[in-house]
């Protein structure tokens, strides 16, 4: 099968671009918990998303982005470094070392919670990556 299209792009499906992301990334986090497990992984240096950390969660990408460096039109919401869960929030039952993952009741983002506070990560329009 050829991921190709007629312009000579290679186009591929969501799971394999997050299997190019997660092999080309260093020290990814696991999360686990209510009988299912995600990874969390660091951008890759060589396409300047170092500083970014990715997270897929039910089909979607979430991002933290600290040092802006993915565009605001690219993400749905904006990164948060401390805030409030929203009323609404949904516990995923998720968790990695002493945090747990939460989500916004419209997906749009979700919600990194620890004894030390509360970091939003949105979701991104469309799935973030490199070659």
């Amino acid at each position: 099968m050829s991921y190709q299209n007629k312009a000579g792009y290679f186009i591929l499906p969501a799971c394999m671009v997050y299997f190019v992301l997660l092999s080309g990334c260093s020290s990814p986090s696991i999360w686990t918990g209510s009988g299912e497990e995600i990874t969390e992984i660091s951008g890759d240096k060589h396409c300047d998303l170092q500083d970014v950390t990715f997270l897929r969660y039910e089909g979607s990408q979430f991002i933290r982005d600290p040092k802006n460096v993915i565009p605001a039109d690219q993400k749905k919401t904006e990164f948060k470094e401390k805030t409030e869960l929203p009323v609404g929030a949904i516990d995923t039952g998720l968790r990695s070392e002493d945090r747990e993952l939460w989500i916004a009741k419209d997906s749009t983002a979700i919600y990194v919670v620890t004894g030390k506070g509360i970091e939003q990560w949105p979701e991104a329009v469309s799935i973030i990556g490199c070659d």
